[in-house]
């Protein structure tokens, strides 16, 4: 974390405060409790959040999976949406990334998408030093994967911890994920329970009560709305493309031509 401060790496920064943060069982409950007031179904992972909703993703059962984390590529959702739970100031555009296309973009297969993304450097083992993303891309490119690797690396420019970078390990996990069945799930939304959020979130917690009630406005309002609606009629447009204006000369010309016509 001191590292990535000093040099000023927001992403880095973000993934090691990540590893600092100790949810408790108490606040999973509370959570999901806040969920239900608020009409929102919920699924129990037996693992990673992110595998359990890259299953989620692909049983058909929601269009894609929110999260700042790109394991969750890695992991083999279908679509990953960032940029969901950005404030409205940061004015942040949702990004959705497809698998299909990273892998059709990068002339890389499921497998060697894993073994670059661990090369990269992943929640789950220690990197290599010196290989970033350019570098990693290019050694699974020309070697096929990390056993080719490290069979044609470095050994001196690139010091490796057989102890630390346990990438057999890594490439485990994110194949053979712990997951709950969900393949005949149902998510059902229902109504926000008002009183039982303020109940909750004002007299337990101490929100304001006019914040809460206001949120819960929103709440209905958006189930109200049609459900093929495009994701920007909710969250604002995604991106604004400008055409350039030709020049006045060559609108004049342009014009001139019409004219004639």
């Amino acid at each position: 974390m001191k590292k990535a401060k000093e040099g000023g790496n927001q992403a880095e920064i973000n993934k090691f405060s990540r590893r600092l943060v100790r949810v408790t069982r108490e606040q999973n409950e509370e959570c999901k409790r806040l969920l239900k007031l608020m009409g929102v179904p919920s699924v129990d992972a037996a693992g990673e959040a992110e595998a359990q909703c890259a299953q989620l993703c692909r049983d058909g059962h929601v269009f894609a999976t929110a999260t700042e984390d790109m394991d969750a590529l890695t992991f083999g959702t279908p679509k990953l949406l960032r940029h969901m739970t950005f404030s409205e100031a940061r004015k942040m555009a949702i990004v959705e990334v497809e698998l299909k296309a990273v892998l059709e973009q990068t002339e890389l297969t499921m497998d060697q998408f894993i073994d670059f993304c661990i090369l990269c450097g992943c929640d789950y083992t220690m990197a290599i030093r010196g290989i970033g993303p350019k570098s990693a891309y290019k050694l699974i490119k020309k070697h096929g994967n990390i056993e080719g690797v490290l069979a044609n690396i470095n050994k001196d420019k690139y010091k490796i911890d057989e102890n630390a970078f346990l990438y057999k390990e890594a490439r485990v996990l994110f194949k053979k994920p712990d997951l709950a069945e969900t393949k005949n799930v149902k998510f059902t939304w229902a109504p926000p329970d008002e009183e039982g959020l303020v109940e909750f979130l004002c007299k337990e917690k101490g929100f304001e009560e006019t914040r809460v009630r206001n949120a819960v406005k929103k709440l209905r309002k958006a189930r109200t709305k049609g459900s093929q609606k495009r994701l920007e009629s909710f969250f604002g447009p995604v991106t604004v493309t400008k055409r350039k204006k030709a020049p006045v000369k060559e609108r004049k010309k342009a014009g001139k031509k019409k004219a004639k016509k």
